[in-house]
């Protein structure tokens, strides 16, 4: 919902072994081979898995799937997630580091 809301194309996440299968039974698709693992250098170059989901689409190939989350996730009211409040303009936004000079020439 929050991704139609704010009209995202894709869902595209990483997956570790067996947390992998979750998101495939969520109807995620491999972006790489099937089965595919890359190493993700920010978590220690553990393997995962590239998945996506396409937005536009997923409301009906779950209802065409009769997925048990359907209902939950499309007729279930949320009165406790606020989809509108976050912002997502990913403006530039300058990294500040006061040590980065000292750092820079190792001291």
């Amino acid at each position: 919902m929050f991704c139609e809301l704010h009209e995202i194309d894709y869902m595209v996440i990483t997956a570790r072994t067996s947390l992998d299968r979750e998101y495939e039974a969520m109807l995620f698709k491999n972006v790489l081979g099937v089965n595919e693992f890359l190493p993700m250098s920010h978590v220690g170059a553990l393997p995962y898995r590239v998945l996506a989901k396409d937005v536009a689409a997923a409301r009906q190939r779950w209802e065409e799937a009769h997925h048990p989350l359907f209902n939950y996730m499309v007729h279930t009211y949320h009165p406790d997630i606020d989809l509108q409040s976050v912002d997502l303009s990913f403006d530039w936004e300058p990294v500040r580091c006061p040590e980065a000079p000292l750092i820079a020439y190792g001291r």
